[in-house]
């Protein structure tokens, strides 16, 4: 019989299962919220927060704070061709995370870009 490695929990509140994707900024899982026993896309961000780029950053100088104020921002979108940001949080370790709607089997942009004609005409010049 073999052991089963515990699943672990972000939060308190999110059960993480397999990784999704990577990137340079962290790493995508799918994931359970106990709250609602919905599945959801969680992304930690493993990047230092002092590293991090903001848009929204502006004079701030305290990264969890610029940080928490970005999430606010990604949350507050609602458009049928952008991705719910659904919660946020910081880990026990302190690395920030959020939460978003899970779409399986999402493709790139890029890939979604290929079967959208152009519009541009060279004809116009």
């Amino acid at each position: 019989m073999h052991a089963t490695a515990p699943l672990k929990t972000i939060g308190r509140r999110y059960v993480l299962h397999e990784q999704l994707g990577a990137g340079s900024m962290g790493a995508v899982y799918r994931a359970t919220d106990r709250l609602t026993g919905e599945l959801v896309a969680l992304k930690r961000v493993t990047t230092p927060a002092e590293q991090l780029v903001f848009a929204s950053r502006g004079g701030r100088t305290d990264p969890p704070l610029a940080l928490a104020q970005e999430f606010r921002i990604l949350a507050s979108l609602h458009h049928p061709h952008i991705i719910r940001v659904l919660d946020y949080d910081f880990d026990e370790h302190g690395c920030p995370f959020f939460t978003m709607t899970l779409l399986e089997n999402a493709g790139t942009i890029v890939a979604a870009g290929r079967c959208i004609p152009c519009r541009h005409s060279c004809e116009a010049a």
